[in-house]
């Protein structure tokens, strides 16, 4: 009689990881883009888009780094794919990587003896 082989836990197997864009959130999303109702194939046909687009932004970050002699993406990166598929992410700082603040220019008053 041959032993059985363990075939792996099946809470451990691999899953599609745009399921956790769920229908519901799609929804909100669709909402708020002005939808009023969805068929059901919309949803999946929305994980494709997603999926499409996330690719395309994930492959220009990459070659961002890689152009940089980099190991690690930085928000750098992103930003600049993100600008390069005209979905530009506003309110971050693309050269510093932190939001500038203002410098104020502090003027010297000299202090003159006006009471001779």
């Amino acid at each position: 009689m041959l032993a059985k082989r363990h075939q792996g836990s099946k809470k451990h197997q691999q899953r599609d990881p745009l399921r956790g864009i769920t229908d519901p959130a799609i929804k909100r999303l669709s909402k708020r883009g002005g939808i009023k109702r969805l068929e059901g194939p919309v949803y999946d046909a929305t994980r494709n888009v997603i999926r499409i687009f996330l690719e395309n932004v994930v492959r220009d970050a990459v070659t961002y780094t890689e152009y940089a002699d980099r190991k690690t993406v930085v928000a750098d990166d992103i930003n600049r794919a993100l600008k390069r598929h005209g979905q530009p992410l506003y309110g971050y700082s693309a050269s510093s990587g932190k939001s500038k603040k203002s410098k104020k220019s502090k003027k010297k008053v000299k202090k003159t003896d006006d009471s001779k």
